[in-house]
């Protein structure tokens, strides 16, 4: 057979790390092959904009099916695995995903790649710096390839509460803002919030809890134990939700191997469940690695036993560190969610407009056009009410971080953000812009959260996830159909003025707060009964 390249198949990694060293050629490897779904093509802004409210979740068998690959297809890509020494194995049916164990001599021969170990962060790893190869007569059904790095390009986004030598700074810093005038934290900090009066104060709709939605929650390492998950809901006299761990691609639910993951677990199931405690909640744990989010899209989007309509993802990393056919594909999975009334949510980062770098940058996969990018706030409260509320930035501090946000050097503006005044991304030219929304993830005012048996206390835009995961569930209920891709209706709805608590002061250390949708907040924090009451006159329900 005839090979062609895959371009955007090699990992950027490489390009910094020329000292890799080959694997040995007898190693064991696992890894997936993609077979093309239903046509995406088709799915534009427009389409999405104009998607009926009516009957959405009868298109769900649609998508299934869509996900399913012909038989014909399956025989010619298994034919030709077998010729090259590819083991087939289980993956527990995902639509469209063919699983196989090779060696890695097999691997490098058939994809026509050299699997290298390379360190990252001082862990060892292994990836390609070359294009994959795939025969040019099945290049009509094969996707892409996951498996084949075990770079984590990932991280929660969650920050925990400083400590007392930490607070210190916090004085230190507000005794020097009357001389230079820079933004510091002020008020009676730090302090916490449980998830339900948050979303009070954000005045989410009272008499609804989500009950009938589900939401799938998206984690790459960690875990949860279920007693700590019953002490939460048993603090506010909450039942504890039904939780399903379910793991893909021989991830699992595995608490107790790395802290910060495993707080990110349990923050995102105790906020969501909170919030939401009449809904289901299914954790997917995924691998962590180039293809992570394109894996978990389409394994959720496929799971017809559970049918989530609500996918909350608080991972990310830089856009640029992921291979561009990575991030081609996991917004063709975001495209397929978006046109069959699945909303997808994800955090816009915890290191401000430079996500941890040196130059301005976007989260992936919050800078995806059809994901509701998440971004973060501090507020300042009496009597449990917001009376401000500003940028999340303590950059200042050595522990501090800002809201993420900025221009997309990889995804074009959407329709939804072509009436806006954004800026240019750092390579000069146009882009999508993020966040789209916020909420409060300030530390400093955080969120109480209940793990290895001890109340704790974080923020990050990880917590904005969860929370507005939440509201789109009580929103899903009300309406008594899913809201979908529910980006546009959001825009829509701020056009007129309401909906909205725009932030206009602060930064997060590149961009600034100000009127309207800015790259620090998005279009601000939510006024929950409003945004209720615009999308049940949308559907015919006023």
């Amino acid at each position: 057979m005839t090979s062609i390249r895959l371009s955007g198949t090699a990992h950027p990694v490489f390009q910094q790390s020329p000292k890799a060293l080959a694997r040995a050629g007898d190693e064991r490897v696992k890894f997936n092959i993609h077979l093309t779904p239903g046509n995406t093509k088709n799915i534009t802004d427009a389409k999405l904009a104009n998607l009926k409210h009516k009957g959405r979740r009868k298109t769900r068998a649609t998508l299934q099916q869509n996900l399913h690959p012909s038989l014909d297809a399956i025989q010619r890509v298994t034919q030709w695995a077998a010729t090259a020494g590819l083991q087939p194995i289980n993956n527990a049916g995902i639509p469209g995903i063919l699983s196989f164990e090779a060696s890695v001599a097999a691997i490098n021969a058939a994809f026509g790649i050299t699997l290298a170990t390379v360190v990252v962060n001082g862990v060892a790893c292994f990836g390609h710096g070359e294009d994959i190869h795939i025969p040019k007569e099945l290049s009509d059904i094969i996707d892409f390839v996951s498996g084949l790095d075990t770079i984590p390009l990932a991280a929660p986004h969650l920050r925990h509460q400083p400590n007392h030598d930490q607070i210190s700074e916090i004085a230190t810093a507000m005794t020097q803002t009357a001389q230079n005038g820079t933004q510091t934290a002020q008020g009676d900090y730090p302090t916490s919030y449980d998830a339900t009066t948050i979303a009070e104060m954000y005045d989410f709709p009272p008499k609804l809890d989500g009950t009938g939605q589900r939401i799938a929650i998206v984690e790459l390492g960690g875990g949860y134990t279920q007693a700590d998950i019953d002490a939460y809901f048993a603090k506010y006299n909450l039942k504890t939700p039904a939780i399903t761990a379910i793991g893909v691609a021989g991830a699992e639910n595995n608490p107790g191997q790395n802290s910060n993951n495993d707080s990110e677990v349990v923050l995102d199931i105790q906020i969501a469940g909170a919030v939401a405690p009449g809904a289901e909640f299914f954790v997917y744990f995924v691998p962590n690695y180039s293809y992570s989010f394109a894996l978990a899209l389409q394994t959720i989007l496929g799971d017809k036993t559970n049918n989530p309509d609500i996918i909350s993802i608080s991972w990310g990393g830089s856009e640029e560190t992921y291979p561009a056919k990575a991030r081609e594909m996991t917004q063709k999975y975001c495209k397929l969610a978006a046109a069959h009334y699945v909303t997808v949510l994800s955090s816009s980062g915890d290191h401000g407009a430079n996500n941890g770098g040196s130059a301005p940058t976007t989260n992936f996969p919050a800078c995806i056009p059809e994901i509701l990018g998440c971004g973060g706030t501090q507020i300042e409260t009496k009597n449990n009410r917001i009376i401000s509320e500003v940028v999340w930035d303590n950059l200042a501090f050595s522990w501090g971080g800002a809201s993420g946000g900025g221009i997309s050097s990889s995804f074009a503006v959407p329709t939804y953000q072509q009436n806006l005044p954004l800026p240019q991304s750092p390579n000069g030219k146009p882009g999508r812009g993020v966040p789209d929304v916020s909420a409060n993830a300030d530390p400093l005012t955080g969120y109480k959260y209940y793990r290895n048996g001890k109340w704790s206390f974080v923020g990050g835009t990880s917590a904005v996830v969860p929370l507005w995961a939440g509201l789109v569930a009580r929103l899903n209920q009300g309406l008594g159909e899913p809201v979908g891709n529910i980006n546009s209706e959001l825009y829509k709805c701020a056009a007129t003025g309401v909906g909205f608590s725009n932030i206009i002061e602060g930064n997060n250390g590149y961009y600034h707060a100000g009127p309207g949708w800015n790259a620090c907040t998005g279009l601000g924090s939510p006024e929950g009964e409003k945004l209720y009451a615009y999308f049940h006159t949308q559907a015919g329900n006023a």
